[in-house]
């Protein structure tokens, strides 16, 4: 999931992840990508005061569409019931626009999820556990 949880409201993005516990087998891994708080997206549409939306973390951008900033809390709180967290974290980068000579602090959240109910395919130690599997039939 690349930057689409961060378009639905709470309860949608909940709906979402749960989905996705359910399509991905027991230890299937999820890898997750979204806008962290403290984005410089989030500092610009804070500064517009009729954004907000009744969700103390969303906006409205200009074109309509839902913007939400996670923290890692809000990552915990939607994935810790289906899943088992590898590995969480936030991705800081200046970005340098040359034309305006302007940088921006960006920053995301990411994380490497286990689906919960068998043995996770690769162990948080660094040590792969191997699952062999029976050949496709086909």
């Amino acid at each position: 999931l690349i930057f689409a949880l961060s378009a639905l409201e709470r309860a949608p993005a909940a709906r979402c992840v749960a989905r996705c516990a359910r399509l991905l087998r027991p230890g299937g891994l999820l890898f997750v990508r979204d806008y962290a708080a403290g984005d410089l997206a989030q500092k610009r549409l804070e500064a517009k005061p009729n954004r907000r939306t009744a969700e103390e973390d969303g906006f409205v951008r200009g074109e309509g569409t839902l913007a939400r900033y996670f923290s890692r809390a809000d990552f915990d709180a939607l994935f810790d019931a289906d899943f088992e967290a590898l590995a969480v974290g936030f991705v800081e980068r200046d970005i340098t626009n040359r034309k305006q000579k302007v940088t921006m602090e960006r920053r995301w959240i990411q994380g490497k999820y286990v689906r919960r109910g068998a043995p996770p395919l690769f162990s948080v130690g660094g040590r792969a556990n191997v699952v062999e599997a029976a050949p496709a039939v086909r």
